[in-house]
């Protein structure tokens, strides 16, 4: 009988990570203006991707960012709106009422590190912890992977 309500707790958890982990996506915008830069220029709809998600990077990445918009395709301008961006604050408040239960992990795609996390029960609740300081910046380090993901290819 508990192996069964384990069973069914697991299968909640993976399903509130797959629901909570999905963001809405943003709309792109199509309408093509020129926007000068430091070290390039920036069309409308970049410009307005990076204002619009700022906050889902650190100040590092968002250099980066800008730096590598501004000689963008605008193929990959268009895919850019199509990345799927975690919200930190979303992240942090996940760990922290859920984080025993390794949704905070599931949700940044860690899901070796979750299933761990789950059996050891959240390093006996020392990994718990210490996932409340190290989830906010992972989550935009997260967003920033995934962008750079769109502008290799």
């Amino acid at each position: 009988m508990s192996n069964l309500v384990l069973l069914l707790t697991v299968i909640v958890i993976i399903l509130l990570c797959v629901f909570l982990g999905k963001e809405s996506k943003k709309k792109p915008i199509y309408q093509v203006v020129s926007t000068p830069v430091a070290g390039g220029v920036h069309s409308q709809s970049v410009s307005t991707f990076l204002m619009l998600n700022r906050d889902k990077f650190t100040n590092e990445d968002y250099l980066i960012l800008q730096q590598e918009l501004a000689q963008i395709s605008p193929e990959k301008e268009q895919m850019l709106y199509a990345v799927e961006l975690k919200n930190p604050t979303t992240i942090l408040i996940v760990s922290l009422l859920l984080g025993g239960w390794a949704v905070d992990r599931f949700m940044l795609g860690d899901i070796g590190l979750g299933i761990l996390k789950i059996l050891t029960l959240g390093g006996l609740g020392i990994w718990t912890i210490a996932d409340y300081f190290i989830t906010y910046k992972k989550a935009k380090r997260y967003n920033f992977e995934q962008v750079m993901y769109v502008l290799a290819d």
